[in-house]
């Protein structure tokens, strides 16, 4: 008696992962978010936020699908795992009154083929299955972002080896700014200048901010931090609550 035919192998979902980012300035008729197609500029000490979705374009069901996303940074020994914020953010969006699907584009599924459940126990074809990942940048240098698809096709046997699907993304974190320094003592100042403990040494710290980014941004704040023993005061005024603009070259 022959065997019951095996059905061929699943072909492998599709994976697509896009940059979601405000635009610098405001377009007739675009939405807040909008999605490149490359990641674009991306600057440390920014959030970097993801769209990733896995689509079943296949003729047949997929079963235990399961998207994980990582991301590691140039100094890290390995990568760090980035939490679904996509049921966080659309909350969020609810909450106040803004239209939760107004980011998307054509080229994004549509919301009502999602299956919100990860890892889905089943994906039928023509769904998909969607998250949102952050992570604020903090370091300068090559980022890679690693999204890994496991899943099962409808032949396979439940304790069978998961098929797998991974893709990597490389992007460079650039500097926003560039700080200069320039530091000198000045001359012991005579007594009862200052009204507590006169220092036996006085400097000055001059700092130069230039704004490397593309678009212009506002400096909130400047901390000076310094070595143990000493102290610091800020002669000049503190920076407007709005903060002060810093042009782009």
């Amino acid at each position: 008696m022959a065997s019951p035919q095996q059905p061929p192998p699943p072909p492998p979902p599709t994976l697509r992962v896009m940059r979601l980012y405000r635009p610098s300035a405001p377009r007739p008729g675009s939405s807040a978010l909008i999605l490149p197609e490359s990641f674009g500029n991306i600057y440390a000490g920014e959030p970097f936020v993801a769209y990733v979705a896995v689509t079943n374009g296949g003729p047949r069901p997929l079963r235990d699908v399961l998207v994980t996303a990582k991301l590691q940074a140039p100094s890290a020994k390995r990568a760090v795992d980035l939490p679904d914020t996509f049921t966080s953010k659309r909350d969020a969006a609810e909450a106040a009154g803004l239209d939760v699907d107004g980011w998307r584009t054509s080229d994004v599924p549509r919301p009502n083929d999602a299956v919100a459940e990860n890892p889905a126990s089943l994906l039928d074809e023509h769904r998909h299955t969607e998250q949102i990942v952050e992570k604020t940048l903090d370091e300068v240098g090559t980022h890679t972002l690693r999204v890994s698809v496991a899943y099962r096709g409808e032949g396979d046997a439940p304790d069978a080896e998961p098929r797998s699907l991974r893709k990597f993304y490389r992007f460079n974190v650039l500097a926003p700014l560039q700080i200069r320094t320039a530091a000198w003592l000045l001359p012991r100042p005579p007594p009862g200048v200052f009204d507590d403990d006169e220092p036996e040494l006085l400097g000055v710290v001059e700092c130069d901010i230039e704004n490397l980014a593309h678009d212009t941004c506002h400096l909130i704040a400047t901390v000076l931090r310094p070595p143990q023993g000493f102290q610091s005061r800020e002669p000049a005024p503190s920076p407007p609550e709005e903060g002060v603009p810093l042009k782009s070259d």
